[in-house]
C-alpha cells in the first residue's frame, strides 16, 4: 500500500482517503497528509465517501473479492492488485459487477505498461522474430515473503502472488491462452514457515 501511495503521489494523483488496519491507515494518513482515514478495514465507510472516485486495492489476496465487489457496487472504479482473486469464480463475480455498473476495472499487471515489455510486444507484433514458439520468463521476487503469505488460503501462494505476472506476460506475448500446465515447487528460503505452513513454497519451476 505505501509503495503505491508514493507512486500515485509522483503521478500527481490526489489521494483523498486511506483504508486498512487502524494503525497502518493512520500512519499512511500522517505521512502523506491524506484527509480521510478508515481503520479496521472499514471498506463500507470508504465506499460511501463522495471524495473517492477510484479505489486501489492492495490488501492481502483473500480480501480482494469482497473489497472489489463493495467498491464496484458503490459505483467506484477499481484498480485491484494481482492476483485478482482466489479462484475463477471470484474473478468472474468481480468482472460481472464491473460490467453491471458500467465502470472501469483494472488489474495491476504493470508489465503491460513497462517500456521494455511494450517494445518487446511491438517487435513480436511487427513480425521481427517470426512466429512465437517459446517464451521463457524468469521472475525473482523483489522482497522476502510476508508472514501472511505463508498461508496459502490467504495468499494463494507465489504462483498467484508473484507468477501471475508471468502468466499474463506469456499470454500477452503469445496472443493465446495456456492449454496445459505442470509445476514443481519447494521451500528453500523460508524455513520459519514450515512448521505452521508445510505446504508453503518459495521456489517454483513451471
Amino acid at each position: 500500500g505505501p509503495v503505491h501511495i508514493e507512486a500515485l503521489k509522483r503521478l500527481g494523483v490526489q489521494v483523498t482517503a486511506v483504508c486498512g488496519s487502524t494503525v497502518s491507515a493512520q500512519e499512511c494518513a500522517d505521512r502523506w497528509g491524506i484527509p480521510e482515514v478508515y481503520g479496521d478495514y472499514d471498506v463500507d465507510a470508504l465506499v460511501r465517501s463522495s471524495n473517492v472516485d477510484v479505489i486501489h486495492i492492495t490488501s492481502p489476496n483473500k480480501a480482494h473479492v469482497a473489497q472489489s465487489l463493495k467498491a464496484l457496487r458503490a459505483g467506484k472504479h477499481v484498480l485491484v492488485e494481482k492476483p485478482m482473486a482466489m479462484n475463477v469464480a471470484e474473478c468472474d463475480a468481480i468482472i460481472a459487477a464491473a460490467g453491471n455498473a458500467g465502470i472501469v476495472l483494472q488489474i495491476g499487471f504493470m508489465r503491460r505498461y513497462s517500456e521494455s515489455f511494450v517494445q518487446a510486444k511491438a517487435r513480436i507484433d511487427a513480425g521481427e522474430i517470426g512466429a512465437v514458439v517459446q517464451v521463457k520468463t524468469l521472475t525473482h521476487g523483489p522482497s522476502y515473503p510476508r508472514p501472511w503469505m505463508f498461508d496459502l488460503k490467504k495468499s494463494n501462494g507465489p504462483l498467484a502472488e508473484v507468477n501471475s505476472h508471468d502468466f499474463d506476460t506469456v499470454r500477452w506475448f503469445a496472443g493465446s491462452d495456456l492449454v496445459e500446465v505442470y509445476a514443481i515447487a519447494g521451500n528453500y528460503r523460508t524455513p520459519e514457515a514450515l512448521k505452521e505452513f508445510p505446504d508453503f513454497y518459495d521456489q517454483v519451476l513451471l
